[in-house]
């Protein structure tokens, strides 16, 4: 198995120990397996032939959106499973994009003619600019018991922070350095098989499942997003590895304690 990231710098040796990693994960990780197999259900469910009620000229562009968010989704899984932590924060920052894009659409037909014609002139380009500011169209979903906002937010936050952006929290979190203070040097660990990335990149993967298949259901009036969900995802994660809070990252996603009294 391939560890050391600048011995590893082949693609025949990356892909490769990638897939060794990803037939490993699907018998050591069954129980996430199961729980993304539930968001996998729901999705179906959801997006089933005469279930998705509207006008066919309105709801094309939030459909295409909802299967972009998906496929972002179980690209997550994937790369997880394999071990490529970084990359897979990456694909979820994604599948919230598109789902939120999927919403805000829904709610304000207006916006996908805007987003059809986005590249057809630089005006064009500017209003959907104007249009799409992620941060706002999160700010502006609703507060609700399914899915708080708060929890949207932050969890989108978590997904730049540690896939997007790389910091000393993120994509460095299995950094090691040597050296002295004039002249360090550095390594990783390239592929991450245990221990808290990737119990933290599972969790995420859960819970943007989660917030995916809430917007959808939100979107299309299907409740078939899976209930409990987030308090189901949180005792995986204890079990796993040990209470998160004690590492500093139980504020990812949805917080079990308040959502439960």
């Amino acid at each position: 198995m391939v560890n050391s990231y600048w011995d590893s710098l082949v693609l025949g040796r990356i892909l490769d120990s990638a897939d060794e990693c990803r037939r490993a994960s699907r018998q050591s990780l069954r129980r996430w397996l199961s729980l993304f197999e539930e968001i996998v259900v729901s999705h179906r469910g959801i997006m089933a032939s005469g279930l998705v009620q509207g006008k066919p000229e309105e709801l094309g562009v939030p459909v295409g959106l909802v299967r972009c968010s998906f496929d972002y989704f179980t690209a997550a899984i994937d790369v997880g499973l394999s071990g490529q932590v970084p990359a897979c924060f990456g694909l979820q920052r994604l599948c919230i994009e598109s789902a939120v894009y999927a919403y805000s659409i829904v709610r304000r037909p207006e916006l996908g003619d805007i987003w059809l014609m986005r590249n057809d002139t630089p005006e064009n380009r500017k209003s959907f600019q104007k249009q799409f500011q992620i941060t706002e169209l999160i700010d502006a979903l609703p507060d609700s018991d399914l899915l708080p906002h708060g929890d949207t937010k932050g969890l989108y936050n978590l997904t730049i922070d540690y896939g997007g952006h790389p910091n000393r929290d993120a994509a460095l979190a299995s950094a090691m350095r040597w050296g002295s203070k004039e002249r360090q040097s550095g390594g990783a660990e390239f592929l991450e098989l245990e221990g808290l990335p990737l119990l933290l990149a599972l969790k995420a993967t859960a819970l943007t499942g989660y917030c995916m298949a809430c917007l959808e259901e939100m979107m299309f009036s299907v409740a078939l997003a899976p209930r409990t969900f987030p308090e189901r995802v949180h005792a995986l994660a204890v079990s796993s590895h040990g209470d998160p809070k004690i590492y500093g990252i139980a504020a990812v996603g949805p917080q079990s304690e308040e959502r439960m009294r």
